[in-house]
């Protein structure tokens, strides 16, 4: 190739690459964080994996507890805008009655992320066993919102039950390891959702 041709293929090539430069990238928008788990609440208490992010959750804040007594803040994230509003109640488990704030009430539409709060006092006439649950939901053309988080009294959440080791026995040379735990991998049945 003679000097002419060359300088005419090296300046043909840097012309190509500055026509392909890529546009400089814009700066990434991190979503609001999910709220994190109060104590004695439920939830995991783990960090939120990186899947869709709901447009609206609910948690319990304890303020103030002691046997008889205990008051909290119903707390409601409208983690992105919303044009409908959230419809929001509790259900008490036997035992406990509200004795200040609202059982029911609604957050209105917003344009921007914000955290309603609302405080309720509750009795508690016997030991609970059950949960005292936070919903919120709501509802527009098309989509549905439903939203729901579980005070626990200072109960532990509970332990999911371990699948049961009913295969046949797993041997590795000389060693065994017990019976195998089936997998449903390979079946047409649905597994169900954890």
């Amino acid at each position: 190739m003679n000097r002419s041709r060359l300088w005419m293929f090296c300046a043909a090539a840097a012309v190509a690459w500055g026509c392909h430069q890529q546009e400089p990238s814009q700066p990434r928008q991190t979503p609001p964080e999910a709220p994190a788990a109060s104590p004695g609440q439920g939830g995991s208490g783990s960090t939120p994996s990186q899947t869709i992010q709901a447009p609206a959750r609910v948690s319990w804040k304890v303020v103030s507890s002691d046997p008889k007594t205990v008051t909290l803040l119903a707390q409601v994230h409208q983690l992105t805008p919303l044009a409908v509003p959230l419809n929001v109640s509790i259900e008490t488990p036997p035992g406990v009655r509200l004795i200040s704030g609202p059982s029911t009430w609604t957050v209105p539409p917003t344009d921007k992320p914000c955290i309603h709060e609302t405080r309720l006092t509750f009795a508690i006439d016997t030991p609970p066993t059950g949960d005292l649950l936070l919903v919120a939901d709501a509802r527009g053309t098309g989509f549905g919102i439903h939203a729901t988080n579980a005070y626990r009294f200072g109960r532990p959440e509970p332990t999911p039950a371990l699948p049961k080791p009913t295969g046949p026995e797993v041997k590795l040379g000389p060693r065994k390891f017990g019976p195998a735990v089936p997998s449903d991998e390979g079946s047409n049945t649905p597994r169900s959702p954890h």
